[in-house]
Parts: structure tokens; C-alpha cells; sequence
């Protein structure tokens, strides 16, 4: 991993704001079930500086001092999530991405991310078929989350991020991780988060020092 696992509480100045702007915004479906409830369309396309706002923010956390110098590529949707979806997520990586990073937007609880290790040599991509047909369901049966526990239990839980209103968490995409859960008893609202995955990180003209790698290096 080049990345640390970084949180951040109290993300947005005015996050009732950044809730408001999301509830006006159309949702959808994945066609191809990659991911469960719904997503607005792309954040850049939508209004971008309010996209290029929040990707500022996130890259003054990894580099402070030099987040203005940075070039990146990056796609980003606020996502909903149902209150009927009753089962935990999947195991996963987000393959083609460098950073993932989640604000998490409604009142749930217990609704985080949890970050895992794989216990063996267990390839995600064996189960995708069955991941996605499940994703594009709204209603779930007790096979189905079955089948969900028996993939998980190819790898063990390390870390786990609760859902906190406001809070951002950043980690490296291709770390293992999942929705902790989906369903909060207390709250009828939609899970709502935003979503970004950053793809590239540039400094104009000059090397980049990943700050895991800087810190290993003092050992040799």
C-alpha cells in the first residue's frame, strides 16, 4: 500500500449544504449491478467547481504543503443506498483508482467502512457475477446473505470506520474494504455518502514522496 488510512470529522464547513445539493440531484442505478443503490451522475460534469472544491480538500490532507502544485484526475457521485437493504457489502477493491475517499452525509449509525486483509490468495473477481446480480436487487433472501458471509470470511476485519455525519475517510484503493452495513433502525433516510476515487496524482514538474514508501525507506 503507498496510501495511509486517514480521517477526517467535521469534512465540510457547511455540510447541510453539500446534503441539500445532493437531494436535488437525479439518482440511478448501475445497469450492470457494480454497485448497490444509486448514483447521481459525474460530480465534474454536474458543477465542477464545487467537484475540483472537494478534491482540493482531500489532496490538502495527503499534501498540505503542496496540494496547489498537484495535477489529478478523479471521478466522484453522492451514492444512496436504500434503508431496505439489510445486508452487509462486499469485500472489495477499487483496481483502477490510487486513493478512495468517503463523506459519509446522513444520520446513520454503524453504517461505516471496514477495512480487511485476505487470508489467503482469494480472488475477488470469483465472485462477481454473484455480487452484482445481488446488487441490482432490492429485496434479499437468506441464500443471498449466505453467500455474501461465505466471501467475506476469506479475509479478516482490521479496521472499522464508523459513519459519522461529516466525516471523510481516505484509503488506499486498492486496500480491501466494504460497507460495514447499509440499514440503521433509528433512521428511514437513504445512506447517503460521496464517493470519490482519485486515478492520478501529479505534481507539476517535480517527484512525488508517497508517505508510507518515505517511511519505510528510513529502515534500509
Amino acid at each position: 500500500m503507498i496510501f495511509p488510512t486517514i480521517i477526517v470529522d467535521d469534512f465540510f464547513d457547511d455540510p447541510q449544504k453539500v446534503k441539500n445539493f445532493a437531494n436535488k440531484l437525479e439518482y440511478k442505478k448501475q445497469p450492470e449491478g457494480k454497485w448497490p443503490g444509486k448514483r447521481t451522475g459525474l460530480l465534474h460534469e454536474i458543477d465542477y467547481s464545487f467537484f475540483n472544491h472537494v478534491h482540493l480538500k482531500i489532496l490538502s490532507v495527503l499534501y498540505p504543503n503542496d496540494f496547489r502544485k498537484i495535477s489529478y484526475n478523479a471521478t466522484s457521485s453522492f451514492q444512496k443506498v436504500s434503508s431496505k437493504r439489510h445486508i452487509k457489502g462486499w469485500v472489495h477493491k477499487d483496481v483502477k483508482s490510487e486513493v478512495t475517499a468517503i463523506v459519509y452525509l446522513s444520520e446513520h449509525k454503524n453504517c461505516g467502512t471496514s477495512l480487511w486483509k485476505n487470508k489467503s490468495f482469494f480472488d475477488t473477481d470469483s465472485t462477481m457475477f454473484e455480487k452484482r446480480k445481488i446488487n441490482k436487487k432490492d429485496s434479499y433472501d437468506k441464500n443471498e446473505e449466505d453467500m455474501i458471509d461465505k466471501h467475506n470470511s476469506n479475509f479478516e476485519k482490521i479496521l472499522n470506520v464508523d459513519s459519522l455525519f461529516n466525516r471523510l475517510v481516505l484509503f488506499d484503493s486498492h486496500h480491501h474494504h466494504s460497507a460495514e452495513n447499509f440499514l440503521d433502525k433509528d433512521t428511514q433516510e437513504d445512506r447517503l455518502t460521496l464517493v470519490s476515487f482519485i486515478e492520478k496524482i501529479n505534481f507539476n514538474d517535480e517527484a512525488i514522496h508517497y508517505p508510507l514508501t518515505e517511511c519505510k525507506r528510513l529502515d534500509k
